[in-house]
């Protein structure tokens, strides 16, 4: 969760609750095969008051936000769309719950139903891009060897693994290739696996994020690769445009906002999918890349951890550019 999320949700209460729960992170170490490359502390990141990173599992995050609501607002569980027409400006949507299905007419729809979006698919919008060929493997794991409140990437040349600490002794483990617990770094001792699947990484981009009064937001009209560290967070971003566009719709009747969102998220999200596949590249051997390319990816990161202006330019984006 970075700082400028943070921001976003301060006003409803949710950031106390978050800084609470999650862990504070403040360094990121880069390693080679036999040694550490680099070492970047969070001091770079250029925000007044959170000047690290906030990890904490999207299960855990999303359970706080719920809690925040509160009961201002009825959340439907075990509801589906079960299809949406827009018709001469008029929407209809079918609604199915418990096994019964019923028909509303909303004056408006908001379409944060994730990568496999009803909404998207029913306005007929392409979800251009492309997926990574190799699977990734990723597990919870206890272990020792690492730092508690610090990144740890792995280069280890054709594989990498970064640990994402959870709480003390328990991390992430995320590698680009599946079987992540047999690739471990000498240093790294495994106590206990509580968790372990596969996930494969995509980059996927929406040409527009509204037609009529049907709006998209979040991974339903973009997925980036999780190396940035921008997935929640640009989604968040789009709810930001949005939330500020109804206010004005609603409180004011200025349309303003409504007319220029599609065109304000993409802004927004071109530049988080052009850091996080900037981020893959930088961190990531590709199955079929040659010396010529492996020393470029060399040289980016030399030149990276040695210029202050370098450092700068990630740690804004890793926060999230200004609004």
């Amino acid at each position: 969760i970075n700082p400028r999320t943070l921001d976003i949700l301060e006003p409803s209460g949710a950031t106390q609750k978050l800084l609470r729960a999650g862990r504070k992170v403040r360094a990121l170490n880069i390693y080679g095969p036999e040694t550490r490359l680099f070492r970047l502390e969070t001091r770079h990141i250029p925000h007044p008051a959170h000047r690290y990173m906030l990890v904490l599992p999207q299960k855990e995050t999303e359970k706080l936000l719920i809690e925040t609501l509160g009961g201002r607002s009825k959340i439907e569980w075990k509801t589906e769309l079960a299809g949406l027409a827009l018709k001469d400006g008029k929407l209809s949507a079918k609604i199915r719950h418990n096994g019964k299905t019923r028909t509303i007419r909303p004056h408006m729809v908001i379409g944060a139903d994730g990568a496999h979006s009803t909404v998207r698919h029913c306005l007929g919008f392409e979800f251009r891009g492309g997926h990574y060929d190799r699977d990734w493997g990723l597990a919870d794991v206890e272990l020792t060897g690492l730092a508690h409140n610090e990144l740890h990437i792995f280069d280890l040349c054709p594989l990498l693994i970064g640990f994402i600490p959870i709480r003390d002794g328990l991390f992430r483990v995320v590698a680009d290739r599946p079987d992540v617990l047999n690739a471990l770094p000498v240093r790294v001792g495994l106590k206990q696996v509580l968790w372990e699947s596969t996930f494969s990484i995509s980059h996927r981009q929406v040409e527009s994020y509204q037609k009529g009064n049907v709006f998209l937001a979040g991974d339903a009209a973009h997925i980036v690769p999780p190396t940035g560290a921008r997935g929640l967070n640009s989604a968040a971003s789009d709810i930001y445009y949005l939330y500020h566009a109804l206010v004005d719709h609603y409180l004011d009747g200025d349309d303003t906002g409504l007319e220029n969102y599609s065109a304000k998220a993409l802004a927004r999200v071109w530049k988080a999918q052009r850091f996080s596949w900037w981020m893959t590249s930088l961190l990531h051997t590709f199955p079929d890349s040659i010396p010529y390319d492996q020393k470029l990816q060399q040289t980016d990161l030399d030149y990276l951890f040695s210029s202050e202006k370098a450092l700068g330019s990630l740690a804004e984006n890793y926060i999230g550019l200004p609004f």
